[in-house]
């Protein structure tokens, strides 16, 4: 299992969307249990690490809040992402299920691939038209396999983890 610190954490998220992950975002979201380190130490320096699960759950609720999405609603997307191990996420992609369908705050608890995310949709769509017709609310889906590969790129090219990243300039 990769483990990764807070701050690799931070590099590897600013890398993967090229736009800062701040520390005291993270900082934030810990100390609101929106995220979860694999592990916590007392000190300072590395005293949190965190799994590729983690860093993908923190990727998606981070590009959730940059798309206007509540915290609580991102947060409900990483706690689902969150249930999965590694090995069994893996798994899943394998299979082709990638995608983590929501409605609002509700997350269906389970990876769909994209065909099954849309049909879930429309089906949940067909099923509670007043729903709609009241709130306009549509269910969305997030193809967390992408993201996770996206992760993995970074991390594999060093320009995250372990990684000091030099800013960028700009002329």
């Amino acid at each position: 299992m990769q483990l990764l610190s807070a701050g690799e954490v931070c590099r590897v998220l600013g890398a993967a969307n090229d736009q800062p992950f701040s520390m005291k975002t993270l900082d934030n979201w810990v100390r609101q249990e929106v995220i979860v380190p694999k592990f916590a130490r007392d000190g300072h320096g590395n005293h949190r690490v965190f799994s590729i699960v983690d860093v993908l759950a923190l990727a998606c609720g981070r590009g959730m809040r940059s798309q206007g999405f509540t915290l609580e609603t991102a947060a409900g997307v990483m706690r689902v992402i969150k249930t999965y191990s590694e090995e069994r996420l893996l798994a899943e992609f394998a299979d082709g299920k990638t995608c983590v369908t929501f409605l609002g705050e509700y997350v269906f608890p389970q990876l769909l691939n994209e065909k099954d995310a849309r049909d879930a949709s429309e089906e949940f769509e067909a099923k509670n038209p007043e729903l709609f017709s009241a709130t306009g609310l549509r269910p969305q889906a997030i193809d967390i396999g992408r993201v996770h590969g996206n992760i993995l790129r970074v991390i594999e090219d060093g320009e995250g983890a372990g990684k000091e990243r030099r800013p960028k300039v700009t002329a």
